[in-house]
């Protein structure tokens, strides 16, 4: 599939070696861009991929990853016209993109041009913020009623019944295979949560951290988060999370385990018209 456009440049999905080239392109930001480098690597099963190339190399792309309860876009673009023209086609692939609303993780630049390109935008403040330190300090917790546990396959039941309590926005099963996924039981039960939702040797991102409403408090969610962080060290380039940039308690607790801001990041949700 080619798509000829005025300027000479074209929208293809690509082959190996423009795939290549597209992570080229997407490592001069390794974290600003770590969603879509993920997109063209681990996530590519699950990923549909378009390349505006012009000379043969890509100066703009759009990553659509399907495996989540919604739509999940990620972009590098320079102009409104990279924009239309990649949704353009993007949409002429995947014609359910128009029927609902789409979701990315944007830099401000990028949000711009999305409030610019469509009409039914909201964008979320959100803090990216990168760990720090080669030594997360220790939180104790009550280890006589608790117990911390690595997650597999087996554990599939508890951990959705406790997303089914507390939702994680992007969540997937198949998160287990990504990375490490800690959790923590009580008794029988699971309570508390943290997982990856993708891991590259570029970078890996912490996230799905979730502790039952009636475990709050008590160090839970940190214990899990500390564990990921520790099994991610030298799998990965850089270690991050996101979160709400008005969640100062989150943030404050982050900044105890050695993370520190890295940029502003906007959840942004929109439209197709």
């Amino acid at each position: 599939m080619s798509i000829a456009l005025q300027n000479k440049a074209r929208i293809i999905r690509p082959g190996r070696n423009l795939r290549e080239k597209a992570l080229q392109l997407s490592l001069i930001d390794p974290l600003g861009n770590a969603a879509l480098i993920a997109d063209l690597t681990q996530l590519y099963a699950d990923c549909s991929i378009l390349l505006k190339i012009y000379d043969n190399n890509p100066v703009s792309l759009i990553g659509y990853y399907r495996d989540l309860p919604f739509h999940s876009i990620s972009l590098i673009a320079d102009s409104l016209t990279d924009i239309h023209e990649l949704f353009e086609e993007m949409l002429n692939i995947h014609p359910e993109l128009g029927d609902d609303n789409i979701f990315g993780l944007f830099t401000n630049r990028l949000a711009c041009l999305i409030g610019e390109s469509f009409d039914d935008v909201e964008a979320l403040s959100e803090l990216q913020m990168v760990l720090s330190n080669n030594d997360i300090p220790d939180i104790p917790f009550d280890t006589t009623q608790y117990r911390l546990e690595r997650l597999g396959a087996s554990d599939l039941v508890q951990i959705s019944h406790l997303y089914s309590l507390v939702p994680a926005m992007a969540w997937t099963p198949k998160t287990l295979t990504y990375g490490p996924c800690y959790g923590i039981y009580y008794g029988d039960m699971l309570v508390s949560i943290a997982g990856v939702h993708f891991s590259t040797k570029w970078a890996a991102e912490i996230g799905n951290i979730v502790t039952h409403p009636k475990h709050r408090r008590l160090n839970l969610a940190y214990a899990c988060t500390k564990a990921v962080a520790d099994d991610l060290r030298g799998t990965t380039e850089n270690i991050f999370l996101c979160v709400m940039s008005d969640n100062t308690p989150a943030i404050r607790l982050y900044e105890k385990m050695g993370f520190v801001t890295h940029q502003e990041l906007f959840l942004t949700r929109f439209r197709i018209k």
